[in-house]
C-alpha cells in the first residue's frame, strides 16, 4: 500500500532514513477500514519511523466453539425415532431422560399415555431419571464437535527504549511520544467524538507479513527507568521507554493472505 505524507517525518534515532538499517514507519490517517493492499493513504500530521524492534510477533487467531448434537444427534446416528428408544431400550431411554430435549419429550410421551398434566409429568420424568441413572450408571452421549465461528482481531506490542546521544534527539522523541498519544484519542464536538487516528505500519529495509490498519488501543511511557538523571541543558530524562499496543480494525480473509498480509 503506496503512502503518501503531508507533514514531516519524525524519527529515532536522527540517523533513520540515512543507512540501510531496518526501521518501521507508522503513517497516521483517518480509518478506511480496508485491508486491501491498493490505494494511497494520506497521512492526517506525519509519518514518524522508528528503529526495528526485538521478538516481533504476528499470531493468527481464528474462533472456533464447541458444540454439542446432544439427544438429536444420538437418535439420528442410531436412525431411530425416540419412540423406539423407549421402547427398545431403558438404559437409552432413562438417559435420555436426563437431558433438558429429552425430558421434554418423554414428558410429553407420559402427559399423553397418562393424562398428568405437564408439570406433573415432567416433575415424574425428573424424579424418575434421576432414580433410574443411579442404577443403569450410563449417560446419553453429547456427541461434542468443533464449528467455525469467526475470524478473531490480531493484535501487536511494541517497546523501544530512548536513550538520546543529544538535545534534537531528546527533543525529537518527545515530540514523537506526543504524536502517538495526540493521534489516539479523539476530538469533541458539542455531543460527539470523531474517531481517532489510526496507522498503516510499514516495515523499510527488512521483510515482514504486511501490517493491516490498525489502531492505537494502549500507549506507555516510563521515565528513568533505571536511573533518576536529568539532562542538564533542558531537563528531559536521559531515558524513556514508549509500549504501544495496536488492534487492528478489520479481520483478514484466506485472498489478504495471498496479497501478502
Amino acid at each position: 500500500m503506496a503512502s503518501k505524507s503531508n507533514g514531516n517525518i519524525l524519527r529515532y534515532p536522527l540517523s533513520i532514513g540515512t543507512s540501510k538499517a531496518p526501521a518501521i514507519l507508522f503513517n497516521i490517517h483517518k480509518a478506511r477500514y480496508n485491508n486491501e493492499s491498493t490505494g494511497v493513504i494520506a497521512t492526517t500530521e506525519s509519518h514518524i519511523a522508528l528503529y526495528m524492534t526485538k521478538a516481533l510477533s504476528f499470531k493468527d487467531s481464528i474462533k472456533y466453539e464447541e458444540r454439542s448434537s446432544g439427544a438429536v444427534g444420538s437418535v439420528k446416528d442410531a436412525n431411530f425415532s425416540i419412540t423406539d428408544m423407549l421402547k427398545s431400550s431403558k438404559d437409552a431411554a432413562v438417559a435420555m431422560a436426563a437431558t433438558d430435549m429429552g425430558k421434554g419429550a418423554i414428558t410429553g410421551l407420559v402427559t399423553k399415555a397418562t393424562g398428568l398434566g405437564g408439570g406433573a409429568a415432567a416433575l415424574a420424568v425428573s424424579g424418575l431419571a434421576d432414580e433410574e441413572l443411579k442404577e443403569t450408571q450410563k449417560v446419553l452421549r453429547v456427541n461434542p464437535f468443533m464449528t467455525f465461528k469467526g475470524v478473531g482481531l490480531r493484535s501487536w506490542t511494541f517497546n523501544w527504549v530512548f536513550v538520546p546521544e543529544s538535545e534534537a534527539e531528546s527533543k525529537m522523541a518527545k515530540a514523537i511520544i506526543l504524536q502517538f498519544r495526540k493521534a489516539m484519542y479523539p476530538e469533541k464536538e458539542t455531543v460527539l467524538l470523531k474517531f481517532p487516528d489510526v496507522f498503516n505500519i510499514e516495515f523499510v529495509n527488512a521483510v515482514f507479513p504486511k501490517m493491516p490498519e490498525v489502531a492505537l488501543s494502549s500507549c506507555s511511557v516510563t521515565y528513568n527507568e533505571n536511573s533518576n538523571s536529568f539532562f542538564l541543558q533542558n531537563n528531559e530524562p536521559v531515558s524513556i521507554k514508549l509500549e504501544l499496543q495496536f488492534q487492528e480494525l478489520m479481520p483478514l480473509y484466506n485472498s489478504h493472505i495471498h496479497q501478502g498480509y
